[in-house]
């Protein structure tokens, strides 16, 4: 049986209502980490999607200067069209995680550059991510709490072991 396809869609905006032009939405599939589609958010923060329906990470990634922060949402089930709105919030903090993710025996996560398919998700007040470079290493700005840190390579979801330069506030 093939696939149907579905329509997604909706709005970017910040905590005030404001549709953010600019902002881009993907779609990742779960099982493969593989980017399938994305769209640059147009006016009122507008965007589509089409996909055939499945499991999906959605991530958010504010324009370049916005002051806003990238969001990730994990496993959305997509089984018909869909309206997904998101609303992203200001970075309020300098708290800058960076560190080295890797596997349980202390092996750095070798993640080709630029597939897009191995980030670091930190679930905790708010919900972010950062791509890993083929090293492992990762920087994000994050605002201040208590957070939970995930690694994701590809289909596979592996639990980080974390070497960092800054580990305030952040659970394991």
């Amino acid at each position: 049986a093939n696939a149907e396809t579905a329509t997604v869609s909706g709005t970017v905006t910040d905590v005030s209502g404001v549709g953010i032009i600019g902002a881009t939405v993907s779609a990742i599939e779960s099982s493969t980490g593989s980017t399938v589609a994305s769209a640059i958010c147009g006016v009122g923060g507008a965007y589509s999607l089409s996909l055939s329906t499945g499991t999906y990470n959605f991530l958010v990634v504010a324009p370049p200067g916005s002051g806003l922060a990238d969001s990730l949402v994990l496993n959305r089930t997509i089984d018909g069209d869909a309206i997904l709105n998101f609303v992203i919030v200001e970075v309020s903090s300098d708290i800058t995680i960076s560190g080295i993710a890797t596997f349980s025996d202390g092996t750095p996560v070798n993640c080709p550059p630029d597939t897009g398919s191995c980030w670091v998700n930190f679930q905790g007040p708010s919900s972010y991510y950062a791509y890993l470079d083929s090293s492992g290493a990762y920087s994000k700005l994050i605002s201040p709490g208590e957070y939970s840190l995930q690694v994701l390579v590809s289909s596979a979801s592996r639990f980080l072991s974390w070497n960092s330069s800054n580990t305030t506030s952040v659970t394991m």
